[in-house]
C-alpha cells in the first residue's frame, strides 16, 4: 500500500517518476515557493489522465496559491471491493491512505522540502462518481 501512495503522491505533487526525480528537485530549489505549484501542475497536465496503479487513477491536478490538489479516482481490484463500502469502510480507507501517505511524504526528502515551503498537498477521492473522501496534508502533518 506504501507503494501505491507513494507514487499517487508523487504523480500528484510531480507528475514525474522517481528517476526524474533529481532533475526536478533542482529546479524546485531554484523557484520561488508561490511558484512551484504552477510548475507542478503544468508538468503533471499533460500526463493526465495517469493510472497510478490498479486502484488509484490520477484525473486531474490543480493549484490554488500555495496548495496542489489532485483528483483521485479508485478502482475496484480483487482485493478491495469499494462498490459496497459503507462509511465505516470508507473511513477505514481514508485512514489508511492518510497515514501510508504521511509516512511516504515525510520520509521523502524533496517532499519534505515542499511542505517545508509551505506548500501543501490536498488530494479528493472518488468512485463511480461519487466522492469518498479528501485528504490534506501540509509541513505539520509531519511534526
Amino acid at each position: 500500500m506504501k507503494k501505491i501512495v507513494l507514487l499517487a503522491l508523487a504523480s500528484l505533487a510531480f507528475g514525474v517518476q522517481e528517476s526524474e526525480f533529481k532533475i526536478y528537485e533542482q529546479i524546485l530549489n531554484q523557484l520561488d515557493t508561490k511558484q512551484i505549484p504552477v510548475f507542478v501542475v503544468q508538468t503533471a497536465k499533460p500526463n493526465l489522465p495517469s493510472r497510478v496503479d490498479e486502484m488509484i487513477t490520477l484525473k486531474d491536478v490543480s493549484s490554488s496559491g500555495l496548495n496542489i490538489h489532485g483528483e483521485f479516482v479508485l478502482n475496484e481490484t480483487k482485493a478491495k471491493r469499494i462498490k459496497g463500502y459503507n462509511k465505516a469502510q470508507i473511513l477505514a480507507l481514508k485512514d489508511e491512505f492518510y497515514k501510508n501517505g504521511k509516512d511516504v511524504l515525510c520520509n521523502s526528502g524533496m517532499a519534505r522540502a515542499v511542505l517545508n515551503r509551505g506548500i501543501t498537498l490536498s488530494g479528493s477521492y472518488g468512485f463511480e462518481g461519487r466522492h469518498f473522501f479528501d485528504i490534506n496534508l501540509d509541513k505539520s502533518s509531519c511534526e
